[in-house]
């Protein structure tokens, strides 16, 4: 969610009244003019302001089109609503796997257009104080940005699993949310680029129709798939047989292996930009509202990060390493001796099946003998991590 909310930028160095339309700007959505204004050199801070310019546009963009298409997550059997951080759309188009697929196309085009801004970065530092829940998005294309659709409201909604009351938005709107953004937070995003880049590479690599159709009921207000042509519903566990079906389907055709091959080395690059980071992070001797703070640094967030959080996430990248290069093994639960060579099923794959996955017999053509990857240090790391060892690392990167 940083990402999201490092959408808006308001530096030390404008003017008061520069810096109150640079703000106006973002929080309008007028991300060209931002970068056309603000973003023309070749120092830190304006690759910074350019990629935050640019991410907010692609989010921006990702909502709107959920939105067209009446985006949520439903089952009448469990209770559920239009679980999704948008709101329900009164009039959604129509959409089909091929609509889906270009939406996740668009937003991974987006991202290399990030990703090319950030190539090269330099060795100056910024110092950038921004409110961050003030930006809001123009969700549903009519033109006015409201409380409702603010990056506090998108975050609130995704983290409660339900929709924010314009009571609840307006008092949030009332929160000063400044952060202090830095170089050590610019290699940050740099980092979670390549993340990005490298899951909705893995996705795109795969042909999911079959799945897609049989899930998109509750996923989507009107989606195109065959059981809606013929009148099916999905009362008396009609949603529940989806997942099941969905789950079955989820046997998918690798029609692009090239994409496999960069997604490992997306996913690579994040271990070397993950460990600058930290160098930067560890290297700071100044304490203003920071994002992700070093041992001696404090979080607006409220998040504390010990010395030994440092040194384990240090060994987890090692570990993680290690298994993307195949040199450690992963287990699976059927192979008392053997383990899973990633690295060969990102460059050999030819399909994912789900299914076969879990019962081990998807995994025969990648078993080899050596060293696996122990149990002993994901516990080390969870417990080191407070048992929240995979929820801090989606926020450390």
């Amino acid at each position: 969610m940083k990402a999201i909310y490092a959408s808006f930028l308001l530096t030390p160095c404008l003017s008061l009244a520069q810096a109150s339309d640079l703000q106006s700007q973002l929080e309008q959505g007028a991300f060209p003019q931002a970068i056309e204004q603000y973003a023309q050199t070749s120092d830190n801070q304006s690759k910074f302001v350019n990629a935050i310019c640019q991410l907010g546009s692609s989010i921006e963009n990702l909502q709107q089109q959920l939105y067209t298409y009446g985006f949520g997550v439903n089952s009448r059997t469990i209770g559920l609503r239009n679980q999704a951080p948008i709101a329900q759309n009164p009039n959604p188009e129509k959409i089909d796997y091929t609509k889906f697929r270009t939406i996740i196309e668009q937003f991974h085009k987006n991202l290399h257009a990030i990703e090319k801004t950030l190539t090269t970065l330099g060795d100056d530092d910024f110092y950038l104080p921004l409110d961050l829940t003030k930006v809001r998005f123009d969700v549903n294309q009519d033109g006015k940005r409201t409380e409702l659709e603010s990056s506090m409201a998108l975050f609130l909604q995704i983290n409660s699993r339900r929709p924010v009351s314009q009571q609840q938005a307006a008092e949030f709107d009332q929160f000063d949310g400044t952060i202090g953004f830095d170089r050590s937070d610019l290699i940050w995003l740099k980092g979670y680029v390549q993340v990005s880049l490298g899951l909705s590479d893995l996705v795109l690599a795969h042909d999911f129709e079959q799945a897609f159709n049989a899930i998109s009921n509750n996923l989507f207000q009107k989606p195109k798939n065959t059981l809606n042509a013929l009148g099916a519903n999905d009362e008396n566990y009609g949603d529940i047989a989806n997942l099941i079906a969905a789950l079955h389907l989820a046997k998918m055709p690798v029609n692009e292996p090239e994409r496999l091959v960069q997604s490992r080395q997306h996913l690579l690059n994040m271990v070397t930009l993950s460990k600058a980071m930290w160098e930067s992070v560890l290297a700071e001797t100044d304490d203003r509202k920071e994002w992700l703070p070093s041992p001696k640094q404090n979080s607006v967030t409220g998040i504390t990060i010990t010395a030994e959080m440092v040194k384990d996430w240090h060994l987890f990248l090692t570990e993680y390493e290690a298994i993307l290069n195949g040199e450690k093994l992963i287990p699976h639960w059927r192979f008392k001796e053997m383990g899973i060579n990633l690295k060969r099923v990102f460059e050999e794959s030819k399909e994912t099946d789900v299914v076969l996955w879990i019962t081990g017999h998807a995994a025969v053509p990648y078993l080899e003998k050596g060293e696996r990857t122990k149990d002993d240090l994901w516990r080390q790391l969870n417990q080191t991590f407070e048992g929240n060892f995979l929820g801090l690392s989606f926020f450390i990167n």
